[in-house]
């Protein structure tokens, strides 16, 4: 017996990336998501033939995850259960694993959170770029210099990804006695700094001076 779930709620997040979406790529993410949210649809047997939506799904599907858990926390539902026709314990009021998927939810929900608060913030000072955001996580250093260039070209900044690689790897990926929590972060408060005088170079040398918090 599959639960009815009249109503569920939706996330800023959810328009963030519908909003980059023509009209068919919007009504296929639309359907996927009422899909799972109504348990028409196993969240993990959603895919998508268009890489776009590929990526924008992998962007909320930990919010969708999150909203699943908590509902079925509060009504006792087994989600498993729900797509698993060989096991023979109902749908309804198992509650084994139901206290571990709360407990993940409830985690999931507060870094979503944490993280549009984030977003809101650089869209406020004209950093946020979705696609970007969409498969970044945060890292001490890149793998490479590629990894830079490729960043670069996302936010179509001016900087020279060779010099910014050369610069932190010889000094460790540090900032004083700090060690970098997230390179992408020192990208952009270089940018920052792309058309102020040039009296922070030293020689070949870009003499990085004022960072955020973030950086480190």
């Amino acid at each position: 017996m599959t639960p009815e779930r009249k109503a569920y709620n939706s996330f800023k997040s959810f328009w963030d990336v519908k909003k980059l979406l023509n009209q068919k790529q919007y009504y296929l993410l639309d359907k996927a998501i009422n899909q799972v949210m109504f348990f028409e649809k196993n969240i993990d047997d959603v895919s998508f033939s268009d890489s776009t939506l590929e990526l924008l799904w992998a962007s909320i599907k930990h919010s969708v995850k999150s909203s699943i858990d908590g509902y079925c926390y509060k009504n006792k539902i087994n989600y498993k259960q729900l797509f698993c026709k060989d096991l023979p314990t109902p749908c309804l009021g198992g509650t084994v694993g139901a206290s571990k998927g709360a407990t993940a939810g409830a985690t999931a929900g507060a870094s979503q959170q944490e993280k549009e608060k984030e977003q809101e913030k650089e869209k406020e000072k004209g950093e946020y770029t979705p696609h970007a955001h969409a498969h970044a996580k945060k890292q001490p250093k890149p793998k490479n210099c590629e990894e830079v260039e490729k960043y670069c070209n996302e936010r179509k900044n001016n900087i020279n990804p060779q010099k910014f690689f050369d610069f932190y790897e010889a000094k460790g990926w540090m900032i004083g006695k700090n060690k970098i929590k997230d390179w992408r972060a020192c990208v952009r408060t270089w940018e920052k700094s792309e058309n102020k005088p040039r009296s922070g170079y030293i020689g070949a040398t870009y003499q990085q001076t004022n960072f955020n918090k973030e950086d480190f």
